[in-house]
C-alpha cells in the first residue's frame, strides 16, 4: 500500500467541494424547513379562521352520551375553536 504524503498537499483550512456542497445542502433544507413552518403556521390560522365563519354543527349527542370524549372532537387537531 503507498504511503500519503503527510502533510495533505494544499490549505488545509479550504473547504473541500464536498463540505461546500453539504454546506448549501444544509443551508437549503434549513430555508425549506423554515419556509414549511411559516406554510404550517398561515394553513393553521386560515383553518381558525374558515370555523370561525362556519355556523356551528347540531349535536349528535354522541359525545355528551360519552363523558371520556368530551371536548375530544374539538381539539383533535389542536386547534382550539
Amino acid at each position: 500500500m503507498p504511503e500519503l504524503p503527510f502533510p495533505p498537499p494544499g490549505d488545509p483550512y479550504e473547504a473541500s467541494d464536498d463540505e461546500e456542497a453539504l454546506a448549501r445542502w444544509v443551508m437549503e433544507e434549513y430555508v425549506a424547513e423554515q419556509r414549511l413552518e411559516a406554510l404550517q403556521a398561515a394553513s393553521h390560522m386560515a383553518m381558525r379562521e374558515l370555523r370561525k365563519s362556519l355556523p356551528a354543527e347540531p349535536s349528535t349527542g354522541f359525545a355528551d352520551d360519552q363523558p371520556d370524549l368530551s371536548g375530544f372532537f374539538e381539539e383533535a387537531d389542536g386547534l382550539p375553536l
